[in-house]
């Protein structure tokens, strides 16, 4: 049997096993808080380094109509993974000053 779980940021939608679904109700502490919660690592990422929610979405050239995700759930997800993420800070990046980001996402649109 498999689980369906939704990034409240996204929107994209993963299939999981139920030992994999059963590890993270564990962790989020119930099924509510774990699908209220559960943002895609892709997302995470972004957010712990301090994008916000209409910026990853964007980034992510997200189209779906999703709900609006509130400051205290986005500060939740932030400290819980922000230590988990400290140990890939000498290769990571981080928000980039408002002008390099223009200049990137005008890359990017030159690319697609």
């Amino acid at each position: 049997m498999s689980k369906k779980l939704c990034c409240i940021i996204t929107g994209k939608t993963i299939v999981i096993n139920d030992d994999y679904y059963s590890k993270k109700v564990k962790e989020f502490g119930s099924e509510e808080l774990l699908e209220s919660r559960y943002t895609c690592r892709q997302a995470k990422n972004l957010l712990v380094r301090g994008y916000s929610v209409e910026e990853i979405r964007s980034l992510l050239k997200v189209t779906k109509k999703l709900d609006v995700v509130s400051e205290d759930v986005v500060h939740a997800i932030r400290t819980s993974d922000a230590d988990e993420l400290k140990r890939f800070d000498h290769v990571s990046i981080k928000k980039s000053d408002p002008k390099v980001a223009k200049f990137i996402n005008n890359i990017r649109n030159l690319e697609s």
